[in-house]
């Protein structure tokens, strides 16, 4: 069984490789709720380093979003802290072995947002004085949608979405293993082109899975990160892996028309800060 100073080190390495502010404290609390979640479900080791490196990464691709808006003007540390604890309560959820509340019946963002709540960061006067603008950023990002007006959500939001997209083979790969079926339920489909909200019980493919993740275009706050999608290729990996998972000529040519509109609606945009829908 790992030790607690194992997880410590992983968050330590994480940290100084993309430069983040973090108090002991903060670094102490993350810690102990890792290593919680793995001392109750040992086998969980390798999720919960896959969800840790997501975490960090969430941190980065928001940063990419902020310099590519050029006029988001958010405080930083608020910025990189919201990113970082999104998804503190995944690790509880492993318990789980499922990532949709609908499905494990566990509400990894509420949960997490009540933890991050109730400690106290006494060496960190910044994450206590944002917290409650932090611990809403937690507790939204996961929802169907967002209709408030706190930018730190709408980045989280986005900045959550881009680095699940631009790593689409990881995404997959995990997926994998419980989707048995070929090609693309219709359900699924006709959710899609009504940008309606995809259940997971009636995600049956790799293809179906595919389009799940590919609803997440049309609900990106700011231009900057739609940009950032068309740099990575994304819709083009997408298409791709729709090919690959037996997809038919015409649902790829329905699903890249409307992606690709996402992408033209955003480079026809005026103001990078600005929703596109």
């Amino acid at each position: 069984m790992l030790s607690i100073e194992f997880f410590e080190k992983n968050i330590e390495e994480l940290k100084y490789d993309i430069s983040l502010d973090m108090s002991q404290s903060l670094t102490k609390w993350l810690t102990a709720v890792i290593y919680d979640a793995y001392s109750e479900y040992p086998n969980s080791e390798e999720i919960i380093l896959e969800k840790l490196t997501h975490s960090f990464s969430t941190v980065v691709q928001a940063r990419r979003i902020i310099s590519k808006s050029g006029d988001l003007h958010l405080d930083q540390i608020v910025a990189d802290l919201s990113c970082l604890l999104h998804d503190i309560g995944r690790f509880k959820e492993t318990s789980h072995n499922e990532h949709l509340t609908e499905v494990s019946g566990f509400d990894h963002a509420t949960y997490g947002a009540l933890i991050f709540e109730q400690y106290v960061f006494s060496d960190f006067p910044i994450c206590e004085n944002n917290k409650k603008v932090i611990a809403e950023t937690i507790r939204e990002h996961g929802k169907f949608e967002y209709t408030g007006n706190n930018l730190y959500v709408k980045l989280v939001r986005d900045a959550d979405k881009l680095d699940n997209l631009i790593n689409l083979d990881f995404q997959v790969e995990n997926s994998s293993a419980v989707l048995k079926s070929k090609g693309v339920t219709k359900t699924v489909f006709d959710d899609f082109l009504a940008k309606k909200q995809i259940i997971s019980s009636n995600i049956k493919s790799e293809a179906d899975f595919i389009i799940f993740l590919s609803r997440w275009f049309f609900d990106i706050n700011f231009v900057a990160t739609t940009l950032l999608l068309k740099e990575a290729g994304v819709v083009n990996t997408i298409v791709q892996k729709l090919k690959n998972y037996e997809a038919n000529d015409y649902e790829i040519g329905e699903i890249e028309l409307k992606l690709n509109s996402v992408i033209d609606n955003a480079i026809d945009g005026s103001n990078s800060t600005k929703s596109i829908y």
